[in-house]
């Protein structure tokens, strides 16, 4: 329950969080506070800034018709750099051993560099931290079933092959391969 006497950004800051977990549960919800920062842009009250690292989110957001009102294209920020990365280790976190090898392990990804950092720093050895990463891509590659044996794959491997090649995928080779994924769904 809200205290009352939070400030009210708080309050509202607060209930912004619980907003943006449900919309994972109900996108509507992203539909909903989509109509509200258009109409309150319109009205000259308040703009609105919406942040999500999923694809799917910007997706959803562009295929409606409030998007007219989007003034400017999204803003993709990509990964830190290595020098940046080395930097927010030894400046930010206080790390001045070890910071190539935890770089090289989940590369410029801030969030993935954070986590590793707070292992580090609560003792956890290269070798611990290098299995734990292991095991959490393995999760993820069991999950999407990717791994040897599981039906995606042959166009998982794909996939990443390409990203290997080249970096990035545009996103007609990644649509292509979407719809490969679809094809080998069908019996």
């Amino acid at each position: 329950m809200d205290d009352p006497d939070e400030p009210m950004w708080y309050r509202a800051l607060e209930a912004f969080k619980r907003g943006a977990e449900l919309v994972h549960e109900n996108p509507k919800i992203l539909d909903i506070l989509q109509d509200d920062a258009k109409k309150n842009a319109d009205d000259q009250i308040y703009i609105a800034v919406f942040v999500s690292s999923e694809n799917a989110v910007l997706r959803r957001m562009e295929s409606r018709s409030s998007w007219s009102r989007a003034k400017k294209s999204p803003l993709e920020i990509g990964d830190l750099s290595k020098e940046e990365s080395i930097k927010y280790l030894t400046e930010k976190r206080k790390i001045n051993e070890k910071t190539e090898e935890l770089y090289k392990l989940v590369g410029g990804r801030i969030l993935e560099l954070k986590e590793v950092a707070n292992d580090f720093l609560a003792g956890c050895l290269i070798e611990e931290i290098k299995k734990k990463k292991l095991y959490e891509t393995k999760t993820k590659f069991e999950s999407a079933k990717l791994l040897k044996n599981q039906k995606y794959h042959e166009a998982g491997k794909q996939v990443i092959n390409a990203l290997l090649t080249s970096k990035e995928i545009d996103s007609d080779v990644f649509r292509k391969f979407s719809q490969m994924k679809r094809n080998t769904m069908k019996f």
